[in-house]
């Protein structure tokens, strides 16, 4: 028998909830831990939709990139806001509900660490973007701990020889990007050669001054907030869309369920964007 908590410590061992960010909250948002689970549905946000697909497909199990809580509920009931109403249905349908947000984002083999394997470019020096306070890794092996950190950067291999249009258009195929945004601070994309990559999955405003530090040419993330993307002439900022950069994340849930136990069932949700674009 695999329970919920087996399935959890699975995910913990990748991503340790000690490396989440302060606001954050990840981990068991709502159900029973010790639950039986034969079948899981892997999404990148817990809404009624992925409540009524796990229902509809026999999950005893919802593993979320987002979590579904981050503020205190006043009141769980089927007549309240969608959050309420999410929190009432897995619980009437006892269907547990797991999130792992940054710790997975500041892992190392996770969401940015997913984002650079799809782009399929050789690579070399590949580090963590920025660093993490030293207190949420005391507890962590030490070799393990020196390869945490949000975001991504690393140096194209000579032998890729890629262009910034050419990784443009790369990027908004892969990720699907159709309302990518670019900042003017210098030329339209060209045939300028790229050598170092920066990427954030999410919302990565906070990190543009890391990617510039230290030289990237280009810096890809999910959202840039509009006056952010002013004032940056040395490096190319491209806001892809949030869940267009993280929605390998639901692929990456499911290979670490996968992995550790083979013979459970997993599905990956067919709801797909829920901000699609008019």
């Amino acid at each position: 028998m695999i329970t919920a908590k087996q399935i959890s410590t699975a995910i913990e061992n990748v991503a340790p909830l000690q490396l989440q960010e302060d606001y954050d909250n990840a981990g068991l948002q709502c159900g029973n831990i010790n639950q039986e689970v034969k079948k899981v549905l892997c999404c990148l946000d817990v809404t009624e939709k992925s409540i009524e697909e796990a229902i509809e497909t026999g999950c005893q199990m919802i593993v979320s990139h987002h979590p579904l809580l981050f503020h205190g509920l006043k009141s769980i009931s089927a007549t309240g806001d969608y959050i309420s109403r999410c929190i009432y249905s897995a619980i009437r349908n006892n269907i547990v509900i797991y999130s792992a947000h940054t710790n997975l984002d500041n892992a190392p083999k996770g969401v940015n660490y997913k984002m650079w394997k799809m782009l399929n470019i050789k690579s070399n020096n590949i580090t963590p973007l920025a660093s993490i306070p030293s207190f949420r890794l005391q507890t962590l092996d030490e070799d393990f701990a020196k390869k945490c950190g949000s975001g991504i950067i690393f140096d194209v291999d000579e032998s890729e020889h890629i262009t910034e249009e050419d990784f443009l258009s790369c990027v908004t195929h892969i990720f699907h990007a159709e309302s990518a945004t670019i900042n003017s601070d210098f030329d339209k994309p060209s045939n300028r050669p790229i050598h170092r990559i920066a990427m954030c999955g999410g919302s990565g405003s906070d990190f543009i001054r890391d990617a510039e530090n230290q030289k990237a040419d280009i810096y890809i993330t999910g959202e840039i907030g509009y006056h952010r993307m002013f004032g940056h002439p040395d490096i190319r900022l491209v806001s892809i869309g949030h869940w267009e950069s993280e929605q390998f994340t639901i692929q990456l849930l499911a290979d670490i369920i996968k992995q550790a136990y083979p013979d459970i069932e997993i599905t990956e949700t067919k709801a797909g964007n829920p901000t699609r674009h008019a």
